[in-house]
């Protein structure tokens, strides 16, 4: 029989169905199966009770493992914080080079890049070189776009130059754990939020 569609990727619900083991052994009742049919349990007595409970359980998983990466997360912290220093410099310069070159700088909502290959260029610190190749790829361009992301509160810098080849420039952000795990956080507190809606809206009544 075929496994039930879910509205996430495969990599969160592997994360669910590794916790709910433990969630159905504590609290007989599964956490994953809640998320996809949160109404089904709106009329059972004491599912409230219980995903109050699932929710700290939830939750103190996640402070559970941050703390557990702690040297991780401290690592971590400092090279968001150079990755964001670094997007500081490379913004300045380009938006000083695209100025005197009369180049458009752009900050677009969204770029639809399908069937078009980009040339990747990944950096590590803003230097003398980089400088000149900004230079370069500046007069061959007829903009830039910044298309930089947020994480936290920093800034991960990233930059199209479109002209008739196009190149990305990517300042590199070595990988860490941490980031799975706040995406799976973040992803979780989402879902648990739209099912506790559904979940209320489907109680009964109380008269």
């Amino acid at each position: 029989m075929a496994e039930e569609a879910v509205p996430w990727g495969d990599e969160f619900d592997d994360f669910l169905k590794s916790l709910d083991d433990d969630i159905q052994g504590k609290y007989g009742m599964s956490l994953r199966d809640f998320l996809l049919n949160p109404g089904k349990y709106a009329s059972v007595s004491g599912s409230a009770e219980k995903l109050s409970k699932i929710k700290g359980y939830v939750d103190n998983y996640f402070e559970n493992t941050k703390e557990s990466l702690r040297d991780e997360n401290e690592r971590f912290e400092g090279e968001l914080k150079r990755v964001d220093s670094q997007y500081s410099k490379m913004d300045e310069a380009i938006s000083t080079k695209t100025a005197l070159a009369r180049i458009p700088y752009i900050t677009p909502v969204d770029i639809n890049s399908e069937g078009v290959t980009n040339e990747e260029v990944v950096i590590g610190d803003y230097n003398n070189a980089i400088d000149a190749l900004l230079v370069k790829l500046v007069n061959v361009s007829t903009y830039v776009s910044n298309i930089s992301r947020d994480y936290k509160n920093y800034k991960i810098g990233r930059w199209l130059f479109s002209g008739q080849k196009n190149y990305t420039v990517t300042i590199n952000l070595q990988s860490s754990p941490i980031v799975l795990i706040d995406n799976l956080s973040d992803q979780m507190g989402v879902a648990f939020d739209a099912a506790m809606d559904r979940f209320n809206a489907a109680a009964p009544v109380k008269k």
